[in-house]
């Protein structure tokens, strides 16, 4: 497989270390997962829909697309400061089909990651909600960025892709890291009952809605001492297990139950998930009692101001009908 993203120290490569301290408030954290709207109290794992596609590119060998912002909002068009509005788009680069639409490209040439977030192809544009670029083999974080968040605001008013404030790789499984039997990297993690307007590092904003709830960017982890064999786990589910154990899960994002994110395969016509991951359920075994949240620290404010969630509220769904995206809009050498 190709070699893992972010530099080998990264806080997303870092494994949890032997006898972590443990938040204090952990155990309340864990019954309040527990109280989630999901069917079941487990974790499910996204590999169908609410997760992300991922195209690895050459620039050299594919041409650079101009992207506008789908929403301008005053001086905010969901531009990252680094992202000048073009990017190398492949013509079989589709988004995820929900509404959330989100869509990563890997610059092999250039070793440069492209992540957006509501990408549309209208009207022979591409149009996206959010955009920002990282390097492959940094550090995979973004608080060095000189963002200017106004209070209250979304972080997709600025550039982030995930409600945290964090990479779209960060903590995303690969296909060939499930089939080698080897996770070497944090999982990302959303639950539906994250903290309002409070957040930790990696996060560096939030979209939670739950007074007293799990902050953004709080690492769970699967106790290490669990014995996984007594589960009758399945080989995916075991990896994942094991990389739960080792290095944890960092909760970046509000979602509509607790689940992780494995790359969503969906258009690409070389593989798939069938035969490795057929049911989002294949965690259930585990359940959440055997979590833990790992000592929070440096607790910060901030983030969108919400009073209420109501989940059948929901943004336009995408128009991805387009069968090519690299040939439409304008191209640069």
């Amino acid at each position: 497989m190709k070699n893992r993203p972010f530099s080998p120290d990264s806080f997303w490569n870092t494994p949890i270390p032997a006898n972590p301290e443990i938040d204090d408030k952990s155990e309340s954290f864990i019954k309040l997962l527990g109280t989630t709207v999901s069917e079941k109290r487990a974790v499910y794992v996204n590999s169908t829909k609410w997760t992300i596609p991922v195209y690895w590119v050459r620039s050299s060998q594919v041409p650079m697309v101009q992207v506008f912002p789908l929403k301008v909002r005053d001086s905010h068009r969901g531009f990252a400061p680094n992202f000048d509005g073009w990017a190398p788009i492949p013509p079989e680069a589709k988004p995820d089909s929900e509404e959330d639409s989100h869509m990563c490209i890997i610059d092999e040439d250039k070793d440069i990651v492209y992540d957006f977030f509501c990408i549309r192809y209208k009207d022979g544009k591409i149009l996206t909600r959010s955009a920002i670029t990282y390097p492959l083999y940094g550090s995979g974080v973004f608080d060095k960025i000189p963002f200017k968040f106004e209070p209250g605001t979304s972080v997709h008013d600025y550039g982030p892709c995930r409600a945290a404030g964090t990479a779209l790789l960060g903590g995303l499984v690969l296909q060939e890291e499930i089939t080698s039997g080897k996770i070497e990297h944090k999982i990302a993690l959303a639950t539906d009952l994250n903290e309002h307007q409070k957040f930790v590092f990696p996060a560096i904003w939030t979209d939670g809605f739950t007074q007293g709830g799990l902050p953004e960017g709080a690492v769970v982890q699967l106790d290490p001492k669990l014995n996984l064999d007594k589960f009758d786990l399945c080989p995916a589910a075991r990896t994942l297990a094991v990389a739960m154990q080792k290095y944890g899960m960092v909760n970046v994002d509000v979602a509509g139950g607790i689940c992780i994110y494995v790359e969503n395969l969906n258009f690409n016509s070389k593989k798939n998930w069938k035969g490795i991951i057929d049911s989002g359920w294949i965690l259930e075994k585990l359940g959440l009692e055997h979590l833990r949240v790992i000592k929070i620290k440096d607790l910060r404010d901030g983030g969108l101001k919400r009073t209420k969630h109501v989940w059948n509220q929901k943004p336009p769904a995408p128009d991805n009908n387009i069968n090519s995206a690299a040939s439409i809009g304008n191209s640069k050498n």
